[in-house]
């Protein structure tokens, strides 16, 4: 497995969701946004934490899995928030 860096995995995660990024917590990492308007609506997630502790503890694609997942509920929130209109 490729040694990867967080310059690395950013760059894919930048690629498929522009204006989010990778961020080390203590034990563990978490998605953010230095775009107030995403890094809002990502901080009033439930579950922004990914629960690896190590950069190289797992693969690129499984750490494009992790992010995924919290921007499918972010895009889920978004679509719940969205009015609804008949006409």
């Amino acid at each position: 497995m490729p040694r990867l860096t967080m310059k690395k995995v950013n760059a894919a995660i930048g690629a498929r969701f522009p204006k989010v990024f990778l961020v080390k917590g203590d034990g563990y990492y978490y998605v953010a946004s230095d775009d107030m308007a995403t890094g809002n609506k990502i901080g009033i997630l439930y579950q922004t934490s990914i629960a690896i502790s190590k950069l190289n503890a797992v693969p690129l694609n499984r750490w494009m899995q992790e992010v995924e997942a919290v921007m499918n509920d972010y895009m889920r929130h978004e679509t719940e928030r969205m009015p609804v209109f008949n006409v």
